[in-house]
């Protein structure tokens, strides 16, 4: 359900409303449910009591506020059970939510110079509510039984802010957008407290391992962030220094974790820009990506066997310096690439890609074929340079559409350069 009500082009109230209806089957028993998500905006645009005027400076102002709510239903496979322990026993015998979200939102929306340069910014934040996952509750006699469960929430705040031209440079049609954005979530809470039906003690989670692999895992922690790494480190003294056993010329992985960094950007940032000239046409798109962490599990397994470039420079200078000590090639990158140190492995994720490119024709063929009114032609390339990159893989790609496996790189496929060809015609 929508609703729009106006004044004179002034003052905007928009209403929506969504009800859903879910029906799923237990073993022994049919759950149904429904649900409403509400949404209300209020917009007012300043310069609609200005008279017209194509010389003014600002031609164009718009305020707004938004606050909404959506959900995301459970899959299948959950079943019914908000909280239980394989099928039986149940932790409890109530039903899972669904995912809730509640969203406020203020933007502003100005041009200037008849609208030759606009300026777009959105901020936000979202409090999602019940969000559905899994980990493991130790029971006395039975030991860590996996159990389903959806309690989690999590805040997420941001800004986006989109800079764009519109206007000719001499002969030549000119449109330009910069965006930069920035994210941030926080997990506010993981369950609230239980009460196990089993022992009668009372549990309630902080912290609960969503993935882990040799020298990293990834915790969901009340506190923290989706995405945070925690990594494995040398040991160390007092002082900070790594500890080298100078009789056998190693060191020593420390099996304690410390906190690495998040895989998210701190912000973002993408320049797009398209020029028209006489028919031709040439679109350009370049994407940055500054901040997060990402650990490679190939580079440590290279390492190990040492048969990567950073073995064969630590070869040709006589070994590796380590607290004033220097460890040859061999004893270092096998200590450390077996244990995956996660301290050595871990990189700055920041990189600025070519992210697409395209050259184009627009062919006249109206001037013969009058209901055809243009035929476009171009050469497309996606992913083509990357201009500058830290890690020794590239950030952007995944090995996994999941929530998280992102960050990690154990030999996962390199990227790929796409190049095609495209025709579009308009009628």
């Amino acid at each position: 359900m929508l609703a729009q009500l106006g004044y004179k082009n002034l003052l905007f109230l928009d209403l929506g409303g969504r009800m859903e209806w879910l029906k799923f089957w237990d073993d022994d028993s049919s759950y149904s449910t429904d649900v409403i998500y509400p949404s209300v905006g209020v917009s007012v645009v300043p310069t609609g009591w200005l008279s017209d005027n194509p010389n003014r400076f600002l031609s164009f102002l718009k305020l707004n506020y938004t606050y909404s709510e959506t959900g995301n239903s459970f899959t299948d496979y959950i079943f019914l059970n908000k909280k239980r322990v394989g099928l039986k026993p149940r932790l409890e015998d109530n039903m899972l939510d669904p995912e809730h979200t509640k969203s406020h939102e203020i933007g502003l929306n100005a041009g200037f110079l008849n609208d030759k340069i606009s300026l777009a910014f959105t901020m936000y934040k979202t409090s999602t509510s019940d969000l559905p996952f899994g980990g493991y509750l130790s029971i006395p006699s039975q030991g860590d039984i996996y159990f389903m469960y959806n309690g989690a929430k999590v805040d997420n705040k941001g800004f986006e802010l989109i800079l764009s031209t519109n206007m000719n440079i001499g002969q030549v049609k000119w449109d330009g957008r910069f965006t930069y954005s920035i994210n941030k979530n926080e997990v506010k809470q993981l369950l609230e407290p239980q009460k196990n039906p089993i022992t009668g003690t009372d549990f309630n989670l902080k912290e609960i391992q969503m993935g882990k692999g040799i020298g990293w895992y990834t915790p969901l922690k009340e506190g923290g962030s989706i995405g945070d790494i925690y990594i494995t480190d040398f040991q160390r003294d007092a002082q900070g220094d790594v500890i080298v056993d100078k009789s056998s010329q190693t060191v020593n992985p420390a099996y304690d974790y410390v906190y690495a960094g998040n895989t998210d950007p701190k912000y973002t940032m993408g320049l797009a820009n398209s020029f028209l000239w006489k028919g031709f046409e040439l679109d350009f798109v370049i994407h940055a990506r500054f901040g997060g962490v990402g650990v490679s599990m190939t580079q440590a397994a290279m390492d190990r066997f040492g048969v990567s470039q950073a073995t064969a420079i630590a070869r040709d200078n006589g070994g590796v310096w380590v607290s004033d000590e220097k460890i040859p090639a061999e004893n270092y990158f096998r200590q450390v690439g077996q244990a995956c140190t996660g301290t050595v492995y871990t990189y700055d994720a920041t990189n600025i890609r070519l992210a697409e490119m395209s050259i184009a024709y627009h062919i006249p063929v109206n001037r013969w074929v009058k209901w055809i009114q243009d035929v476009r032609v171009a050469l497309v390339g996606r992913n083509l340079l990357m201009l500058y990159n830290k890690a020794p893989f590239d950030p952007e790609s995944t090995a996994s559409t999941g929530t998280w496996g992102q960050g990690i790189d154990n030999f996962r496929q390199p990227s790929y350069r796409n190049m095609g060809f495209s025709v579009y015609l308009t009628f």
